[in-house]
């Protein structure tokens, strides 16, 4: 329980609000094309909304101030032309990492559809790939990139499969090698600070130490910033694992554990779908189900960063605000339509006869 019900209660409906979203999603499963095509369209115009926001807004979420680098400095001389550049322009947040994240997750998605599907659907997820990716470069987000680049090998894996050694074997010295020269062209410490994971870690062991007294139930929804003492980091804890501790306790830790077992079942199922069916599945929901397993990889991987399970900052009037985010429950949906498009069980291929029209010969 947290100790302060008025914002305990407030993330418990944002909480309950995403849990309605999964199961609203994976309740039309047998929905046909149009409804899943106006999903996406919704999913699109969000995301393309947030960008709008990212890029206008500085004080947006207590992000901070803007990241200009050789890369994205030309469209900041662009956009000086403009009137009132200095007063609404002048201070756009590049590197907002809620927005770097929810890119960086989502691109893998789109690549797999690019690459597994076929007819519109390919070619309406490359337009989006391809709009998301410069959004992603101009917005300089360290731990958006980090996402995209899990996912991304996640899949050329899973296009190569056998012969994916041969992906994690260029990708090592590429790696090596462009740390050298961008380092010293694009200056990559600029992006990717190293004070910057010393500093998480240090803000990872002053969260384990200052929740080490509530092991069992934690501190409450959205209570790590307020139940933390003055010597200790008053922010987020740049990690969802620890959040997610902090919030709910061990009975919290469970659910997760219970959770990544599911997930691991269903992913197997839809990569095993690869290799019982054709080299070029047919099935739109197979792409579908590749791309959402890149997601949640990326997703799990940049949640050891940052908190991208929810978002919880102090306001300028100094009160707590906690808000869960849906990315992992709408992705987490998305998994299971994915699964059940391919693996219908028997009575939803029953119901699927009974509504064809008998045919007599």
């Amino acid at each position: 329980m947290s100790p302060d019900r008025s914002l305990g209660f407030v993330a418990m409906q944002t909480y309950i609000a995403c849990m309605l979203l999964f199961y609203g999603l994976t309740s039309n499963a047998n929905l046909g094309p149009r409804y899943w095509w106006s999903v996406g369209a919704v999913t699109t115009l969000v995301v393309l909304g947030f960008s709008v926001i990212t890029f206008s807004e500085a004080s947006f979420g207590g992000s901070g101030g803007s990241r200009v680098v050789p890369i994205n400095r030309w469209l900041i001389d662009l956009l000086k032309p403009l009137p009132k550049f200095d007063s609404w322009l002048g201070n756009i947040t590049f590197h907002n990492n809620m927005l770097g994240m929810a890119l960086g997750i989502g691109l893998p998605a789109l690549a797999a559809i690019v690459i597994f599907g076929k007819g519109h659907l390919r070619i309406a997820a490359g337009i989006l790939g391809s709009f998301s990716s410069a959004i992603l470069l101009l917005s300089m987000s360290g731990v958006g990139w980090v996402a995209a680049l899990v996912g991304l090998v996640f899949v050329g894996c899973c296009a190569l499969r056998k012969r994916a050694y041969v992906l994690l074997a260029v990708l090592l010295p590429l790696g090596g090698l462009a740390y050298v020269a961008w380092d010293r062209v694009f200056r990559l410490s600029s992006l990717f600070p190293w004070g910057a994971i010393t500093s998480r870690v240090r803000i990872w062991e002053t969260g384990l130490t200052m929740i080490q007294d509530h092991r069992w139930f934690g501190v409450g929804l959205g209570q790590y910033i307020g139940s933390a003492p003055h010597q200790y980091y008053k922010g987020t804890p740049h990690n969802a694992y620890l959040l997610l501790y902090s919030d709910t306790g061990l009975l919290g830790v469970l659910a997760l554990i219970g959770a990544a077992a599911a997930t691991l079942w269903l992913g197997r199922q839809v990569l095993r779908f690869t290799s019982i069916s054709a080299p070029s599945p047919t099935n739109p929901w197979h792409a579908v189900g590749v791309g959402t397993l890149a997601a949640l990889l990326a997703g799990a991987a940049v949640s050891l960063l940052e908190s991208s399970t929810a978002k919880t900052w102090l306001a300028t009037d100094g009160t707590v605000r906690y808000v869960a985010l849906p990315g992992v429950w709408f992705w987490a949906a998305m998994l299971v339509v994915a699964h059940r498009h391919l693996y219908p069980s028997r009575s939803s291929q029953s119901e699927l006869r009974k509504q064809r029209p008998h045919v007599r010969s």
